[in-house]
């Protein structure tokens, strides 16, 4: 009888947006619609998990913090940290707020890119203002 029942199976992608709305509605449409880039929220998850998991790997982030490039790093692990810094400079510009954080942090070490304290204080900043945004 079990192989007469329809099957249903449905996927949707979540949209979100960065709003500063604190209603609960705005709230919740913001975890439902992202307008300005029509992105899904899982794909820009996911990017940003692949990126932030070879970071990690690479710096050992979480056992030892490394913030200087030149002391620990090949020529190959530069160029892995260069391509994850494009990675998450795209995610930032799309106002994915969790890319800020590593952004700053390889601005403070020069990690895959040139180091640059300015740059470093600005994603902080922004690190620090989406995440007061979004506590719960």
């Amino acid at each position: 009888m079990a192989d007469q029942l329809p099957i249903i199976s449905g996927t949707r992608a979540i949209n979100a947006t960065a709003t500063a709305s604190t209603s609960l509605i705005g709230r919740g449409l913001s975890a439902i619609q992202r307008k300005e880039t029509g992105i899904a929220l899982s794909e820009l998850d996911v990017r940003y998990r692949q990126a932030r998991n070879i970071y990690n790997r690479i710096t050992s982030y979480g056992v030892e913090h490394y913030f200087y490039a030149d002391e620990q790093f090949g020529s190959a692990e530069l160029k892995q940290m260069a391509d994850i810094f494009i990675v998450f400079k795209q995610l930032s510009d799309q106002g994915y707020g969790k890319a800020y954080f590593p952004i700053a942090l390889m601005y403070w070490g020069g990690q895959g890119i040139s180091k640059n304290i300015e740059k470093k204080a600005y994603y902080s900043c922004k690190a620090f203002d989406w995440c007061f945004a979004n506590q719960a």
